[in-house]
């Protein structure tokens, strides 16, 4: 804590040449200024002790300047720094409220003030203290806010974009749903179609071999893991056969026409070989007319 600023006037003897002689000093303390002394006449002394401070250094510096005494350098220098110092309008007032303290603390009742006064700057001084905390509070407290606002928007957006995910999600599930529906239905068709084919399967196992019943077709021919074998072997059956009876057909035919032929009747072998089987013209030449003509004749 720094030195308070102080100004002190005082009747004393202070000259050793001539110690029945009083002066009245006035010292001076400013902190960071300087520290100083004036000594003046000792009937100067009860004009100058019960006046402000300010006013005081005023008479002291005129006097000084008047240049009646002799001093040191650095006394003088000193002075010169109280004389600057106080020429300032804030330091003036200053020094003003520093006699004004000064004068209270040594007045009773205005030391009772005084420690009320301080009383009421502590108390003063742990209400703004609570209010600073109180007011940092509020600061924390919307702060606090304006971030809990700021999640709460980033929630919603979260949320809205969380909701256009799951209408998404949602609409690829229905989608899904759909699709496995239609593969279950395909699948039953499939299990019917299935089903059907392995009892067309155990049915045309037992036309191929009747239980009980020798087998109607050759047993080099596999009927138990796979008929297709058998079908193949059945179609190449069918068209041998139908292969057979065409061949035998026109053979018959053909026989027929050449009976007829060799026993005179040229008209009805002729129909034989022109209209019924057309593959007979191959097998036998028909006669023509000129041979007609010449059979007529012989007959």
């Amino acid at each position: 804590m720094k030195d308070p600023i102080l100004v002190r006037v005082t009747l004393d003897s202070y000259d050793f040449a001539h110690p029945g002689e009083k002066q009245t000093q006035v010292y001076v303390q400013i902190p960071e200024v300087a520290r100083a002394s004036y000594m003046l006449p000792a009937e100067r002394f009860h004009g100058l002790v019960d006046r402000a401070w300010p006013e005081v250094l005023d008479v002291a510096h005129e006097h000084y300047a008047r240049g009646w005494l002799v001093t040191d350098s650095t006394s003088a220098a000193a002075r010169r720094a109280v004389a600057d110092w106080l020429r300032d309008d804030a330091n003036r007032d200053e020094m003003q409220a520093a006699w004004e303290q000064d004068q209270a603390r040594r007045h009773p009742v205005a030391r009772r003030l005084l420690a009320e006064n301080e009383r009421l700057r502590g108390q003063l001084a742990g209400e703004e203290l609570a209010y600073e905390r109180l007011r940092v509070a509020l600061e924390s407290a919307k702060r606090g806010r304006r971030e809990a606002r700021a999640r709460v928007a980033e929630l919603l957006a979260e949320r809205h974009t969380t909701n256009e995910a799951l209408s998404s999600a949602a609409e690829t599930l229905r989608e899904n749903r759909d699709r496995i529906a239609d593969l279950e239905a395909q699948r039953d068709r499939r299990r019917e179609r299935l089903v059907a084919a392995e009892a067309d399967l155990l049915e045309m196992r037992g036309l191929f071999s009747p239980n009980g019943q020798p087998r109607r077709i050759p047993a080099e021919v596999e009927i138990h893991e796979r008929v297709a074998p058998a079908v193949e072997w059945l179609l190449n059956r069918v068209a041998e056969l139908e292969q057979r009876l065409s061949t035998a057909r026109t053979e018959a035919i053909a026989d027929v026409g050449d009976w007829l032929d060799e026993h005179g009747e040229k008209n009805a072998s002729h129909l034989v070989y022109t209209c019924d089987i057309p593959a007979a013209r191959d097998m036998k030449v028909v006669a023509t007319e000129d041979e007609h003509a010449e059979a007529g004749e012989s007959a």
